[in-house]
């Protein structure tokens, strides 16, 4: 995701630069001014988010399933 976003900013550069040439300072803007990509520190606690996240998913999914069925054949 990140990877896309980063390259819609470089295209959002290019086609300035194209058009319009440089920026109002004479330099172009840098693609981290445009898209600045989350820190490492927001990427670890967000990873932390969807593991907690799927962890529940998967309690949940386990809770559902009637295994009082696989003893019964017995």
């Amino acid at each position: 995701m990140h990877d896309e976003n980063e390259r819609e900013a470089l295209y959002a550069i290019m086609y300035a630069a194209a058009s319009r040439g440089k920026g109002k300072k004479g330099e172009l803007p840098k693609v981290e001014d445009l898209y600045p990509r989350p820190g490492t520190e927001e990427r670890k606690q967000q990873e932390m988010r969807d593991m907690i996240e799927e962890k529940k998913r998967t309690e949940d999914w386990l809770k559902s399933l009637d295994l009082s069925k696989l003893t019964q054949n017995k």
